[in-house]
């Protein structure tokens, strides 16, 4: 799989390096690093261009506190920065209302937030992804 990309979002880059036999490269990186990911692609290897590596060890060197997050409690964050109810993030995921709440209050501590909007405050004054439409 060849990914060309537009994203400077150092988490998103990280999550796909993570991905196996992935090249990925800049849209903006130069045309030999643009070839040299193609080749790779296909002899089914990975590649990360320069300026991926570097944004992935960016995102490594910070101390992003989302990055200890469980996966459900970001998940459960997720849907709560984008809007949705607790009981509607219960019912979309086949979990109980008080399981939601348990995964929200590990974000909140997680995040050293107090009440559900400064959770959500800090997810978005991180950077925290999310997407508008779940």
């Amino acid at each position: 799989l060849l990914v060309l990309t537009s994203h400077v979002s150092d988490y998103i880059i990280h999550h796909l390096t993570k991905m196996r036999n992935l090249s990925i490269a800049h849209k903006f990186d130069g045309v030999g690093y643009l070839l040299e990911a193609i080749t790779m692609c296909l002899e089914n290897r990975a590649y990360s261009s320069p300026s991926i590596r570097a944004l992935g060890k960016s995102f490594r060197s910070k101390a992003h506190p989302y990055r200890h997050l469980t996966s459900q409690n970001e998940l459960v964050l997720r849907k709560l920065v984008s809007g949705q109810t607790k009981p509607k993030i219960a019912e979309d995921l086949g979990l109980g209302i008080e399981t939601i709440i348990s995964h929200k209050k590990g974000a909140m501590r997680q995040l050293d937030a107090h009440s559900e909007v400064e959770l959500v405050l800090a997810a978005v004054k991180l950077g925290f992804p999310f997407n508008l439409d779940s």
